[in-house]
């Protein structure tokens, strides 16, 4: 958009445009050109459901039929890669073996925010030698298989929810992390970077408190704080680091959790079936590189581009 500050929703999700308004009478090129009308496209940060909608055995026929609609949900695919892409930004540094990496959230809420079963971002960071030999990795990410290495330095950011005992018990099923969204509960942790004007207690009260291992988390994030700063200890020093904030819609865990808790698990017609098989055809579920930076010599310049 073009206001230089924000503060509400539709500041960002319906980003102002040039144009004229609306008239009852007469013609529009009659009425006064704006600068701070809404798009009314409400973009979000699923860029991947839109990918998978025109192949859906329900759904395709609609798209085949109208290739204008194909093209509109292509142009909200773009619009949603573009918001993720402007709601964060990365800061590194480099002394001897000691990489600092700070990201700021740039968003009006946590980040990342939505939908919570599923949607994750983390850090994923390579380091290489002078030989361009890997020397340090956290954070990897396998496209081919949608497997995220879950290394010891791996900085998740993400919220857990789960059923309680009490509930549990009730219901006859098992308690702790769940992703049942109808039965949850409790929440177990939630370590997503919170946004400008922070404070701890005004979001315990709303219900949106950092929480560590059950409970809230005022050591978390200071109040004011809307950025996390992560220290890796490198190996030895290294020639090139890359780093990058990833963003992903649709994990591996809770795209499987939907095929095997579908009532006709092994029917080709089950919905939790042909959504698995859409997330394994198409990408499944391509992170989205939210930022990156280098820090390295030129002549590794084909490794930044990998």
């Amino acid at each position: 958009g073009n206001k230089s500050t924000v503060s509400t929703c539709q500041d960002c999700h319906m980003r102002d445009i040039t144009g004229v308004g609306g008239a009852f009478f007469g013609s529009a090129t009659n009425s006064v050109l704006r600068n701070d009308l809404p798009l009314h496209d409400l973009t979000g940060a699923n860029n991947w459901v839109p990918q998978i909608i025109p192949q859906h055995p329900v759904f395709s026929a609609t798209f085949n039929a109208n290739p204008d609609r194909l093209d509109a949900l292509n142009a909200g695919i773009d619009r949603a890669t573009a918001m993720l892409q402007n709601a964060a930004s990365l800061d590194v540094s480099l002394t001897g073996t000691q990489l600092m990496v700070t990201v700021t959230n740039n968003s009006g809420h946590k980040l990342p925010t939505g939908y919570v079963e599923g949607r994750r971002m983390w850090l994923q960071v390579a380091a290489y030698d002078a030989n361009g030999s890997l020397i340090y990795s956290s954070g990897a990410y396998d496209s081919a298989t949608g497997t995220l290495t879950q290394d010891s330095d791996l900085q998740l950011y993400q919220a857990k929810h789960g059923i309680s005992v009490d509930l549990a018990a009730q219901l006859g099923v098992s308690a702790g992390e769940s992703f049942h969204f109808m039965l949850n509960n409790e929440i177990l942790q939630d370590n997503r970077i919170p946004p400008r004007g922070y404070a701890f207690a005004a979001f315990a009260t709303a219900g949106a408190a950092p929480y560590t291992n059950g409970s809230p988390d005022p050591s978390r994030y200071a109040d004011g704080q809307y950025w996390d700063t992560v220290s890796y200890t490198l190996p030895t020093e290294p020639d090139l680091i890359i780093v990058r904030l990833l963003h992903q819609v649709a994990s591996q865990e809770y795209v499987q959790f939907l095929r095997d808790e579908s009532p006709f698990v092994g029917d080709p017609n089950s919905n939790g079936q042909i959504l698995y098989d859409l997330w394994e055809g198409n990408g499944r579920s391509q992170p989205t590189i939210m930022a990156q930076k280098f820090i390295g010599l030129e002549s590794f310049l084909p490794f930044i581009q990998q």
